[in-house]
């Protein structure tokens, strides 16, 4: 039979060896849920759409020319993907399309039913970035009116970047 004082000895050194292995499951647990949130810090994107041309006969070819920058000196931009939904004022079949991309773009994708061009680059794509993407279209001949506007967004997005969105005006 252990006395008060034995039975207490025991205990503080039970106490002094767990000590450290709980402060070790805490750690371990905090990192679950932190670590995967730091891994990659956000990187920002920059997009710039520009016309070639403010006003465009019926009938033409519009060209849209897309600036884009992976804006870090650190960070890669994870599975980059620029996508342009063109509207309804322009040509929507794949004859009237044409998608030119970079040395970084590793697919040039137009799906008609949906009006989307998307442009997927390598990934991962390097911080410090930059480059032009072109996307021509045309406005139809004999149903599209002089003056006609067609208004035509696209998006950068990356896993770990931010959004960016610029807006471009181009008319008939």
């Amino acid at each position: 039979m252990m006395d008060h004082k034995s039975e207490r000895v025991r205990h503080n050194a039970c106490r002094q060896v767990l000590w450290p292995c709980a402060a070790v499951k805490w750690v371990l647990v905090l990192a679950i849920f932190f670590l995967p949130a730091m891994a990659h810090a956000v990187v920002n994107l920059k997009i710039t759409k520009l016309a070639d041309e403010s006003a465009i006969a019926s009938g033409a070819t519009i060209t849209y020319r897309i600036q884009y920058t992976v804006a870090s000196t650190t960070e890669n931009a994870l599975n980059a993907v620029i996508t342009d939904i063109l509207p309804v004022e322009l040509a929507s079949s794949a004859s009237d399309i044409t998608l030119e991309g970079d040395d970084f773009v590793t697919s040039a994708i137009y799906t008609a039913a949906t009006r989307t061009a998307q442009f997927l680059f390598e990934s991962p794509l390097a911080a410090g970035t930059t480059g032009t993407i072109l996307v021509k279209a045309r406005f139809p001949l004999g149903t599209t009116l002089d003056g006609t506007i067609a208004e035509n967004t696209a998006t950068f997005t990356a896993d770990n970047g931010t959004t960016a969105v610029s807006p471009c005006l181009g008319s008939a």
